[in-house]
């Protein structure tokens, strides 16, 4: 399929829309390869594109394409979405008309294409796989995450990668919605394309604080429209109903450090029930990890909060990939100290701590902030956790915010 695209992209003429360095490096490349017969630019003081100072050719502006007999548009520019937008805008359409520089050096590229498309431990799983030496000459690797909106460009661009993708690696999603949509760009994959799904892990087993709504957002976390990120967005809810209740930080932190706060048959039931619910989560998958989480159960922190791995579970479901594309494990082992999730640690409550014998829980915790990571105790991040919610809750009482999950 990568090979019918590069045949029929050698066979058109092709306009350079931009003239600066990208579209001189661009000429570098593959102006032996490509019939590059002109230029384009939105600026009206460029007069002809030179290269080493030799002069290519004229350039011409952007109304003045029609001078050129249907050609492949390849804009070269560092954040060329303007361009892309410019050109959608004049009813050419994106890998027909007109294609990126930088998606065009893939196609033309001898390794294989990989697009990982899924929540954040897709991506996490993705930085990994760059630390393995065969696995970076062997593919060229993009991935996107599910919860962050495309644009049209962006999806057209996604839409063409999934065309010419030899390996597919996404998410087994549990929710009606995001199958169907992962469902429909599948279908663009070419038949020849090897997918390999992951299991969700969504677990509270360690968190029954959040036992209501698991997965669902906290309702006092308000992030901006630049970061979906948060230092509290995962909830406590046993935290947010004692400030309902008008309870004081000191009576909060008196209750839950109780080793008796839950009762012990009720915390290992939980466990248990949450376990099983990964197990059957990961026979719709293709990679399996709960054989891991039971190995190291107490022994390493295994869950950051009930929505996110951590990085020796990533690493793990990472090297489980190497073995299933018959690749060697060769990440570096280091990579754990990496930041590989932009999420705080939750601290495991004293009482399931003792009950599930977590002995690798204790100690502090990473809070993630906008300033950089903080390490608390336990009772350190309640104090914070509770200082926050309840100035927001305050805030959102007068109006000063919206009273939704996950605020913006």
């Amino acid at each position: 399929c990568k090979k019918e695209k590069i045949d029929a992209i050698k066979r058109r003429n092709v306009v350079l829309f931009g003239a600066g360095e990208y579209a001189s490096q661009f000429y570098r490349d593959f102006k032996e390869e490509l019939n590059i017969i002109g230029c384009i630019t939105n600026n009206v003081n460029e007069a002809i594109f030179e290269v080493d100072g030799e002069e290519i050719c004229p350039i011409y502006r952007v109304s003045e394409l029609v001078i050129f007999q249907n050609p492949l548009i390849v804009v070269c520019a560092k954040e060329s979405w303007m361009q892309q937008e410019q050109l959608k805008l004049m009813d050419l359409v994106y890998g027909k008309d007109f294609i990126d520089s930088g998606l065009l050096r893939i196609i033309f590229s001898e390794k294989k294409l990989i697009v990982f498309y899924g929540v954040c431990y897709i991506r996490a799983i993705y930085t990994c796989l760059q630390h393995s030496r065969e696995f970076k000459q062997a593919y060229d690797s993009f991935y996107w995450l599910d919860y962050i909106p495309m644009d049209a460009i962006q999806k057209d661009m996604f839409i063409y990668m999934l065309k010419i993708c030899d390996l597919y690696i996404t998410n087994a999603f549990l929710s009606t919605d995001k199958r169907m949509q992962n469902s429909l760009y599948m279908q663009s994959l070419p038949e020849k394309c090897k997918i390999i799904t992951v299991p969700m892990l969504l677990f509270n087993g360690y968190y029954p604080c959040s036992i209501t709504e698991i997965a669902k957002d906290n309702l006092y976390s308000v992030i901006s429209n630049t970061s979906p990120y948060a230092p509290f967005i995962t909830p406590d809810h046993q935290i947010n109903s004692m400030i309902e209740e008008g309870k004081s930080l000191y009576q909060v932190i008196e209750r839950i450090s109780d080793l008796n706060y839950y009762v012990r048959e009720e915390i290992i039931k939980n466990y248990q029930k949450e376990m099983r619910k990964l197990e059957m989560a990961e026979q719709i998958a293709d990679i399996k990890i709960c054989d891991y989480l039971y190995e190291n159960h107490g022994k390493t922190r295994t869950f950051l909060n009930e929505k996110h791995i951590s990085n020796i579970v990533i690493l793990e479901i990472a090297n489980r990939i190497l073995d299933k594309i018959n690749f060697k494990r060769d990440i570096d082992e280091d990579i754990v100290r990496e930041r590989l999730l932009y999420t705080s640690e939750v601290p495991v409550y004293p009482s399931v701590i003792e009950t599930l014998e977590l002995r690798a829980y204790k100690g502090t915790y990473t809070l993630y902030t906008f300033q950089g990571d903080v390490q608390v105790t336990f009772t350190e991040y309640v104090e914070r956790y509770y200082d926050y919610c309840k100035t927001m809750r305050d805030y959102m009482e007068k109006g000063y915010f919206p009273y939704v999950e996950g605020n913006r």
